[in-house]
């Protein structure tokens, strides 16, 4: 496989590619030359305008949930928690089209069980964070095997600057759902790993002082793959990990609608935002109506201040025939 020319070689497992049931395992390279239309329905093929989502959270022991469960969770694997012995089988999801877990050069020869059970012991506190995950949105715009590609080198890119395990997989929601929602999970350790395994813990993410920039880092360097692999394949739109406020752009933005806890409070807790992001949108569309009209009307006082200067100018000026604006000084003369 090409490896980025930012990126030190890295080492991975054999990755995991799933059809509607019954596909086997594939690597990198034999995936990335599959068609769009091998893996997902013609539907998928729509373009639309690419927007930006990177979001970051951790995997905190104190919340009662390993990183074993993640790890199989987003994997669509099965995976027995040594700690714990209690066992995580994903096995029957159908979302989870590629997974891949991506080691440090010269970490141990880890498969994906063992890589976060190992996590899960390095990490004795009671509150321990045992792993951090990222989302990303992916553009609808790009090919499979394109999405594949920014999704690795935003992986390989993690795991050099941090030192860290990676493991991401690559979803596209069931077709009752929003087929646009395809999405990459990066699962990141929060220690750093070496020939002997896990050691210090990724501070920088964690402290205070160099979280915040770090975590923009980490959205700028998205949004940077993203827009590459657009211009690349000449698609238009671009994406920008900025927010409205640093943008200059004076408008109020929505509220995800995400999942709450439990199917009442998300309900009413969807049903809330979904209230409010109308009640956004109205109030966008009366600003922008504004805008525009406060925009028209400068341009029209403009227009009518520059025509006033052209006829007080030209009137003066001898007729030529052959001058290409002789009609309008003829429509001026008329006017004086």
């Amino acid at each position: 496989m090409a490896i980025h020319k930012n990126v030190p070689a890295v080492r991975c497992i054999p990755c995991q590619i799933r059809k509607p049931r019954g596909c086997g395992r594939a690597s990198f390279n034999q995936v990335v030359r599959l068609t769009n239309s091998s893996l997902r329905p013609a539907r998928f093929m729509n373009t639309n305008t690419p927007i930006f989502h990177f979001s970051v959270s951790c995997i905190s022991r104190s919340k009662g949930t390993p990183c074993t469960r993640v790890a199989a969770y987003i994997s669509g694997e099965r995976i027995v928690d040594e700690r714990t012995g209690l066992t995580f089988d994903f096995r029957s999801r159908e979302d989870v089209q590629f997974s891949r877990l991506i080691l440090p050069s010269g970490a141990p020869k880890w498969s994906r069980s063992e890589c976060w059970n190992a996590s899960e012991c390095a990490n004795t506190r009671s509150n321990s964070r045992t792993a951090r995950t990222c989302v990303a949105a992916l553009p609808q715009a790009l090919s499979f095997e394109d999405q594949l590609s920014l999704a690795s080198k935003m992986g390989e890119w993690i795991c050099k600057r941090y030192t860290c395990v990676v493991d991401w997989s690559l979803h596209i929601p069931p077709h009752e759902k929003d087929l646009r929602n395809v999405h990459i999970h990066f699962l990141m350790s929060t220690r750093r790993v070496n020939k002997e395994g896990y050691t210090e813990k990724t501070r920088e993410l964690d402290a205070m002082t160099t979280g915040p920039a770090e975590i923009r880092k980490l959205r700028e360097q998205w949004s940077e793959f993203v827009n590459h692999a657009l211009t690349a394949r000449s698609i238009e739109g671009r994406v920008d990990h900025r927010s409205h406020k640093d943008r200059g752009i004076d408008l109020i933005p929505t509220i995800k609608e995400g999942r709450g806890r439990g199917s009442k409070n998300r309900k009413r807790r969807n049903k809330e935002i979904i209230q409010r992001n109308r009640q956004m949108a109205e109030i966008k569309a009366e600003l922008l109506a504004l805008i525009v009209e406060r925009q028209k009307n400068a341009f029209q006082a403009l227009l009518s201040a520059n025509i006033g200067t052209f006829i007080l100018a030209e009137t003066d000026a001898p007729y030529d025939e052959n001058d290409t604006l002789s009609e309008e000084r003829i429509w001026a003369r008329e006017r004086g």
